[in-house]
């Protein structure tokens, strides 16, 4: 399959998620609809060699195929992008965080050479204790720091959910210092800057819509407040029991969704909606494929305050309070629906016409200087 131009692009999400292999789908139909000969593989595939570009979307830690394969290639390779749509540690963090957080990054006995990782787990017993006792003393001293710094919401997540932010931080510094990661894309400011601080330029480009992400469908809206997402944070958990706890007297239902719906069945779910919640997993992180999903099928988004939300915009494109206001902003819209429905509108627009996923993927094709005939839409 040849592309206008004829540029070869491989494409990788070494993800299980359905969401993320859709993702996969989606953009090797974007690429070539502008006019590119994509092909979806797998992480370490050496077909890549044979690529004019790579284009890497996820967690850097998931691509150690393509670390190994490329790291130490000694003939052409293609040109190399990251697109980078996971979360990182808070930008806030002094220096002094951060290099606590490089030695919790380390702190994992997988890293060792095969044989002695073998030997460590014969040899102690509670070796995951140790680990995780590690891991926590690490994480209580970033705490201080953080509190110190003025990075108040740091301490509201756990070890793990660091350590494996840090782990991401640190794989993609250690690879891009490399050499075979020629560009790096992340979508959000606040990633954009902590990469600046490690010496990586990144560029900004956010996940785009497209059709899988939802679409209006002429149902009733039968649902007060929608709240879609994981429930194993003990930080969601203790907001969504706050808000449900004002919001049940004024008789307005929360409903809450923590799995199970995908595509069609999630699509038909959000039109239900009229108020989509978001409370944040990463109190310092934008969302963005679940703004995208609620958006598109027609629900206002009211989300936790955040210090940067580009490129949406509140009171244009969502709704975002502190949270103890959070209740207060949803009984304000589901008794003004005319303004609810000028937000919801507007937003629809944008992701619709502006904010696309072929639109994503031509700015960092633009910016690679990889050209091709299709303009972006403004």
């Amino acid at each position: 399959m040849n592309g206008n131009n004829g540029s070869r692009v491989c494409v990788s999400i070494p993800s299980t998620k359905e969401d993320k292999l859709k993702l996969g789908q989606m953009l090797c139909q974007t690429f070539v609809d502008l006019g590119f000969s994509p092909t979806l593989v797998d992480d370490g595939n050496p077909i890549a060699l044979e690529s004019d570009v790579l284009l890497l979307v996820g967690d850097g830690r998931c691509f150690e195929g393509y670390a190994k394969l490329l790291g130490n290639c000694n003939q052409t390779r293609p040109l190399t992008i990251l697109w980078l749509i996971d979360p990182l540690p808070p930008p806030q963090l002094s220096e002094r965080g951060w290099q606590i957080g490089l030695k919790l990054a380390k702190c994992d006995w997988r890293r060792l050479p095969p044989p002695w990782a073998k030997l460590i787990r014969a040899v102690l017993p509670f070796s995951n204790d140790i680990q995780k006792a590690a891991r926590w003393f690490l994480n209580y001293k970033i705490q201080k720091d953080a509190i110190a710094n003025n990075c108040p919401a740091y301490p509201e997540i756990g070890a793990h959910e660091f350590f494996t932010s840090m782990t991401r931080l640190e794989w993609l510094k250690r690879n891009f210092d490399k050499g075979w990661i020629d560009y790096v894309f992340t979508t959000t400011i606040q990633r954009k800057q902590i990469l600046k601080t490690f010496g990586i330029d990144a560029k900004i480009v956010p996940i785009g819509y497209h059709p899988y992400w939802g679409r209006k469908l002429s149902i009733k809206r039968d649902i007060d407040v929608l709240f879609i997402g994981n429930l194993r944070s003990k930080r969601r958990r203790w907001i969504l029991e706050n808000i449900e706890e004002k919001l049940s007297p004024k008789g307005i239902n929360l409903t809450r969704v923590d799995y199970g719906y995908y595509g069609e069945q999630r699509t038909t779910l959000i039109n239900r909606a009229k108020i989509v919640l978001d409370i944040l997993r990463i109190p310092w992180e934008m969302p963005g494929m679940r703004f995208l999903m609620s958006i598109s099928c027609g629900a206002l988004v009211i989300c936790e305050h955040v210090e940067d939300t580009a490129p949406y915009k509140p009171g244009i494109h969502f709704i975002q309070a502190k949270l103890p206001e959070l209740p207060n902003m949803i009984c304000h819209y589901l008794e003004h629906e005319d303004e609810r429905q000028a937000i919801v509108d507007s937003a629809y627009k944008f992701v619709t016409k502006k904010l696309t996923l072929r639109n994503s993927i031509s700015k960092i094709m633009q910016t690679c200087n990889i050209n091709h005939s299709v303009p972006i839409l403004k």
